[in-house]
Formats: C-alpha cells, structure tokens, sequence
C-alpha cells in the first residue's frame, strides 16, 4: 500500500511543475497523462482523484478522465446506431 501512496505523491508533484504546465519538450502536443494501478489500489487511487480535483492550491487546472466510462459511451453510441439502422432496415423491407 506504501507503493501506490508514494506514486500517487509523485503525481502530485509532477502535476504541479512548470515544464508540465508550460508544456516544454511535447512538441506541442497535449500533456496527457495516464497513471496505471493494480486493482487492489481503486479505493485508494480514487480518493487521491477526488482529493486532486477538490484542491484549490493546485498550480494547474485539473482534468480528470475515465476512459472506462469514455470507452463504455463511445460503445453504448455505437450500439444505438447499430440499433437504428437494423431498425430502419426491417421497416423497409416489411413496406416492399
């Protein structure tokens, strides 16, 4: 448990460097960063999120994003137009 409290520390202080909010060396590109966990630490690394995302001493304008819940709406989309199209492909051919 030590281990993911001090790389969710080194987070903290990475996130707060000048280079990082200033973006130098990305070539102008987004500094993204996406910090991976073993399952057992969720509960941990979650509080550390809603923690991050509620601290007004932040250096930086924080933007946190699930990509499980990103990727779970882009399928959810997906399926809906799958849905439609199926749809409006009986509807046609029930008319003929």
């Amino acid at each position: 448990m030590s281990d993911i409290k001090m790389r969710l520390d080194k987070v903290r202080a990475l996130i707060q460097k000048t280079e990082l909010l200033e973006g130098k060396g990305t070539s102008n590109e987004e500094n993204i960063r996406i910090f991976c966990y073993e399952p057992e630490n969720e509960m941990v690394v979650r509080h550390f999120v809603n923690q991050l995302e509620t601290d007004q001493s932040l250096a930086c304008h924080l933007i946190v994003c699930n990509l499980y819940k990103t990727f779970l709406s882009i399928q959810q989309s997906r399926i809906g137009n799958l849905q439609k199209k199926f749809n409006t492909n009986r509807m046609q051919k029930e008319m003929y």
